[in-house]
């Protein structure tokens, strides 16, 4: 069972939260995760102990993780499972309140079964004890957007269809199959619109379900405006879906979305260009969806480069200047600091665009390496090396095409067959944990492990 342990409240910054609150996802619709609370410190942290443990309930071996961040609002607090189960509890002794089940579909094929956290929205036209005066909005891996009573956990009924609204409906391309159009994350909110994303399955089909980002009445449920990353038209490929975290900035009516890659997104050769605007962070106009500007991170993306975090608000300081900035971590490690306003660059450690044609780049080397393959055993000199199944049929693979250059499709499809890749992490994870098991820096290296654009070559030296 997921428990959530609470040692102390600590949490505040761009949009002012009352003291001691943590309204939204990043405390602040900026992201900042900054809170100015002083009762814990550096000297006294050491001395911080268990309060009380809350276990959610859900368990399910191998599929799902908790990753939910809970709200702290109005003296409650609000959490959210990776079942979509949203529980209130009293947050100075852990007891429950309310529990909310959606009863997701547990048979779905979920790539990433999880959910970060819920939304909370307040009706300005609602009076005091007003039955959905707050509502909590929870957004589940089967995509429904649910809209809930934050005082006692019964859908809105006002919301959609009795609090529930179809994500999966009106797509360009409908899902094949439960799973393949999912929601992780918590829904931005602006002012009355409930802005929400997609986590799409993009090694599935070139026509993936389209990554379209749509505003709906935080009353109502109607949808408001949406926006697609990649001009629909036919042959254009799917995906470019923004399943991370959304900022906003309230003040300048402006919603900040990092986008992924398109599909599939190993292989570029179904989807020429640039492919704009996957794998970029994107400013809209928070009202009405229209494009402000974008920064695409990686030009026709083959590494599955999604832009994976919650873009950070801040203000950068030149000399008597005040720039409003926003800040954009990506999978590739490194980050760039843009003007919130125009996109311009102001700080970037390197523009990173990945594609065929670069040179080979050493991965690790390795001294003397036996592949038993009757008995599935790897020595390292005299070493006894322990893979698991996947990391021997990665290494065998390598192995037996020694010297050619295998790629990302090609280690895809002999490793984990045509369709697997949608349930596993990406090639490069394995890659480095074949790194962190093989390599011992030898004097004399007998093979070594290259990278290219493209893919992976094992040759001898």
């Amino acid at each position: 069972m997921h428990p959530i342990a609470i040692l102390w409240y600590v949490a505040v910054a761009q949009i002012p939260a009352p003291q001691g609150e943590w309204p939204v996802y990043g405390h602040d619709a900026g992201g900042s995760r900054y809170s100015p609370l002083t009762q814990v410190s550096r000297t006294n942290v050491r001395e911080l102990r268990p309060a009380w443990v809350y276990r959610t309930g859900d368990l399910l071996h191998d599929r799902s993780r908790f990753e939910a961040t809970p709200l702290m609002v109005d003296g409650t607090l609000y959490v959210s499972t990776p079942l979509g189960r949203v529980i209130a509890l009293d947050p100075a002794r852990g007891r429950e309140r309310w529990r909310y089940d959606p009863r997701v579909d547990l048979h779905g094929d979920y790539g990433d079964f999880t959910n970060r956290g819920v939304s909370t929205w307040l009706d300005s036209r609602g009076g005091p004890g007003a039955a959905c005066r707050r509502r909590i909005f929870v957004a589940t891996v089967d995509a429904r957007l649910i809209g809930l009573d934050a005082a006692t956990g019964r859908p809105c009924a006002d919301f959609g269809a009795a609090g529930t609204v179809d994500l999966t409906r009106d797509l360009r391309n409908a899902p094949e199959y439960a799973g393949e159009y999912e929601v992780t994350s918590p829904p931005a909110v602006v002012g009355d619109l409930v802005i929400v994303g997609s986590a799409v399955a993009d090694n599935h089909r070139v026509n993936a379900p389209n990554g379209v980002v749509r505003a709906y009445d935080a009353r109502t449920g109607r949808e408001r405006w949406s926006w697609d990353p990649i001009a629909r038209a036919p042959g254009m490929p799917g995906a470019a879906n923004a399943w991370s975290v959304f900022s906003a900035d309230p003040e300048r009516d402006l919603v900040f979305v990092p986008i992924g890659s398109a599909s599939p997104d190993f292989y570029g050769g179904a989807r020429a260009g640039d492919n704009r605007w996957a794998n970029s962070v994107v400013a809209l106009r928070a009202s009405t969806g229209q494009f402000v500007w974008g920064f695409q991170v990686v030009h026709h993306d083959l590494w599955d480069d999604d832009v994976p975090a919650q873009a950070v608000l801040l203000t950068l300081r030149r000399g008597a200047r005040a720039i409003p900035a926003v800040a954009v971590g990506t999978k590739m490690g490194h980050v760039f600091i843009l003007d919130r306003l125009l996109a311009r660059m102001r700080v970037a450690l390197r523009h990173a665009a990945r594609g065929a044609g670069q040179p080979e780049e050493p991965v690790f080397a390795v001294g003397e390496l036996r592949v038993d393959r009757e008995r599935r055993r790897v020595h390292v000199g005299e070493r006894e090396v322990h893979l698991t199944p996947l990391e021997y049929k990665l290494l065998a693979a390598l192995v037996r095409h020694a010297g050619k250059v295998l790629t990302h499709g090609h280690l895809l499809k002999e490793v984990w067959g045509t369709h697997a890749v949608t349930q596993t992490p990406t090639l490069r994870v394995h890659m480095t944990q074949l790194r962190h098991k093989l390599e011992r820096d030898p004097a004399q290296p007998r093979y070594l492990l290259t990278e290219t654009g493209v893919g992976y070559r094992l040759r001898a030296e």
